[in-house]
């Protein structure tokens, strides 16, 4: 595996949804900020990363996950012909409902 030189940069994109509109964006990341840790036959092995960059990553993970949420839910949607309850979809009523049933003794 050829590691990039320690003082090239990355282009990792990062989409975040805006509202009802996602929106790409393009963050820089020099590769000091991450440090490789080489084992005994000059392979990497592991990754370091300062909190901060952690907590991007976390976050852009995240993002990724609930725009993977709302598509998947979306396309139910869509198959059940636009129809919230025939896409398992059920209101904020009847959650609430539940809510006040489940939580009396």
């Amino acid at each position: 595996m050829a590691l990039p030189h320690p003082t090239s940069r990355a282009i990792i994109p990062a989409a975040n949804a805006v509202g009802r509109r996602r929106v790409n964006e393009v963050h820089m990341i020099t590769l000091d900020a991450v440090q490789l840790v080489v084992g005994k036959d000059g392979q990497p092995i592991a990754v370091q990363v300062g909190v901060e960059l952690w907590q991007q990553i976390v976050s852009a993970l995240e993002d990724a996950e609930d725009i993977s949420l709302a598509q998947e839910a979306l396309a139910q949607l869509e198959k059940a012909g636009g129809n919230p309850e025939l896409a398992g979809w059920i209101s904020v009523d009847k959650l609430r409902d539940q809510w006040l049933d489940h939580d009396e003794p």
